[in-house]
């Protein structure tokens, strides 16, 4: 008999592990399942943007010689304070895409952001004791809609590993033990990553100033003190540091300039962050609604049926009433959030708070982790004030449900928008080869199109289009000026504005300093070439041309360089870059019109 007993026990004992590890995981799955459908769903139509090529691209175009040139140079001179950034951005691409290609770096994004999205759940839950509280929080998060560049390798291998940095360093700095010996090391452990954090990109560090918030019950006052000296004697030594190389940002801001800047920042930052819960819900209401309502209603279900599940589970008995202590203690939550949203403002010192579309959206970056924090403090305070009225809860969490899902399918859209930047550059990049596959050393491709595209959240021909033709293709190492694509500025009522700051007799003047070119490298030198090396490509009736010659202001006819008879693609080794941009996804892009040039 007691041996039946004994295996019942033991039985009911596995299966009570079971179900608690089952509870346990959960969470992360659906955090992770989440993150790859917001950000990750369409990767097989992604690519390269902006940025995206004067370092992802390079990086897997350059053999590790360079890149460790590159990085063995960055850190001399302490390129733009960052030159963990630096390393990461190079060799995360040139190892990923030797492994999978351009697929395989968005893979490693996917686990990058999961990684987060999973900390800043166990780091909330561990502070507030609320597996409720922590994935609300961490769902907030995943949906941030005042930075749209989650799906952006270069932010997510750059910003994204920094708030990996940051997230470590808050999770030991609240790590506690009753040995001090190891409590203290535990410290010395977090302040190390929020230092790799500030040196892969240094708009998260001061949010690190809220640290001690996360144990108001266990750090003394004189622990604070020391927390606010050390991390100020971080950021004076890094800002030094920074002015010691020269670097320019940092050289040449002014005190005065620089204080006005940060109460600036600081006023419309935090609005801006929180304002855009409330925005992008009405955007897709606007403009979505009719294009993503099966998403919209299936999205709102789904977290109205997690949220109800888990409020109705032991999860939910953390919101108690609100005569009990834990409702001030979220209450505390919200001032805390609201003291990280504020932090994360004084280093933006560069970009305009009043954006949240593109890749300048990043200047909300910092700002994610306080924001999400407020309104998931704000959401559980609601449902605690309703604790008598359990109608009134469901009511709340359906309103919950359908921000949740208005967020969801906003980052679907941006996935979308992030698709078809990449189609349009793969158009183009398919008719300029066709029309210029002829490349040699020193040919220069000008492209007068004033009607590219400039996509709704990232821009597929900005100032990095140069840098395309040189990662497709392994010119000869021994060339001395490699093809290049250079933009003119082209205007409509003065279509020859370009042609008189290029063109000098039979010769053609390339230049930083040069304003008929939409953008040129500043560290490349002034040259001058001759029209027997310019391949002359020009937007006629929605189409891509080749130009045989130009008329100049005078009237006087310009050879330009001759097309060959033979079509064949230029043959030259290629990279994983051009297998992604000449992929079969544009094999249709001779049937169908051009999708790089904005409706008339």
């Amino acid at each position: 008999m007691s041996s039946s007993k004994n295996g019942e026990i033991s039985e009911n004992k596995f299966v009570a592990l079971i179900s608690a590890l089952r509870m346990e995981i959960f969470p992360y799955l659906f955090l992770l399942v989440l993150t790859w459908l917001a950000h990750f769903l369409l990767i097989k139509d992604f690519g390269l943007y902006e940025d995206d090529w004067g370092f992802i691209a390079t990086a897997i175009a350059n053999d590790f010689n360079h890149n460790w040139n590159l990085l063995y140079g960055a850190i001399n001179s302490f390129w733009q304070g960052r030159p963990l950034h630096m390393a990461l951005l190079l060799f995360i691409p040139f190892w990923g895409a030797k492994f999978g290609g351009i697929q395989a770096l968005y893979i490693i994004g996917f686990a990058i952001l999961g990684l987060n999205t999973c900390l800043w759940f166990a780091f909330v839950r561990r502070f507030t004791y609320s597996t409720y509280g922590a994935l609300i929080a961490s769902i907030f998060f995943c949906l941030y809609p005042a930075d749209t560049t989650f799906s952006y390798l270069v932010h997510l291998f750059g910003l994204q590993t920094s708030l990996f940095f940051l997230l470590l360093a808050f999770h030991f700095y609240i790590t506690v033990s009753y040995s001090k010996v190891f409590t203290l090391c535990s410290r010395g452990i977090s302040y190390l990553f929020a230092t790799l954090s500030l040196l892969d990109y240094e708009s998260l560090f001061l949010v690190f100033l809220a640290a001690p918030l996360f144990r108001p019950h266990q750090t003394t006052k004189k622990q604070k003190i020391y927390h606010f000296l050390i991390v100020l004697a971080i950021v004076i030594s890094y800002f030094l540091l920074r002015r010691w190389a020269g670097e320019s940002r940092a050289s040449g801001i002014g005190v005065v300039g620089a204080l006005q800047k940060v109460v600036q920042q600081v006023a419309l930052g935090p609005l801006v962050s929180l304002g855009s819960f409330i925005l992008r819900p009405v955007q897709v209401l606007n403009e979505l609604l009719g294009q993503y309502w099966p998403v919209l209603l299936t999205g709102s279900l789904l977290f109205l049926f997690i949220l109800i599940i888990l409020f109705n589970s032991r999860w939910g008995q953390a919101l108690r009433p609100s005569d009990d202590p834990d409702f001030n203690s979220w209450k505390q939550w919200f001032i805390v959030g609201l003291v990280m949203t504020i932090l994360a403002y004084p280093s933006a010192l560069l970009l305009s708070v009043t954006v949240i579309d593109g890749r300048t959206s990043r200047v909300h970056f910092a700002a994610s982790l306080g924001t999400t924090l407020i309104f998931t403090c704000f959401w559980i305070l609601l449902l605690l004030a309703a604790h008598r009225w359990r109608f009134r809860q469901y009511i709340i969490l359906l309103i919950l449900s359908l921000q949740l899902g208005f967020l969801f399918t906003f980052c679907l859209d941006v996935q979308h928008q992030y698709r078809l930047s990449w189609q349009s550059q793969q158009a183009f990049i398919h008719d300029v080869i066709s029309l210029a596959p002829d490349l040699q050393e020193d040919t220069t491709v000008l492209l007068q199109a004033p009607s590219l595209v400039t996509g709704k959240q990232i821009n597929p021909f900005d100032w990095s289009l140069p840098f395309v033709l040189e990662t497709m293709y392994l010119f000869p190492s021994e060339w001395k000026n490699v093809p290049r694509i250079y933009r003119v500025n082209y205007h409509t009522s003065f279509p020859t504005f370009w042609q008189e700051h290029i063109i000098n007799g039979n010769e053609f003047i390339l230049s930083p300093n040069n304003p008929g070119l939409y953008f040129y490298f500043p560290w490349e030198p002034e040259r001058i070439i001759s029209g027997e090396n310019i391949i002359l490509l020009v937007q006629e009736n929605e189409k891509l041309v080749r130009k045989d010659y130009i008329k100049s202001g005078s009237g006087r006819k310009i050879l330009l360089k001759p097309k060959q008879q033979s079509t064949s693609p230029p043959n030259f080794e290629t990279t994983a870059v051009y297998d992604r941009l000449m992929s079969s996804s544009c094999d249709h892009c001779d049937k169908v019109p051009p999708i790089y040039f904005a409706s008339p």
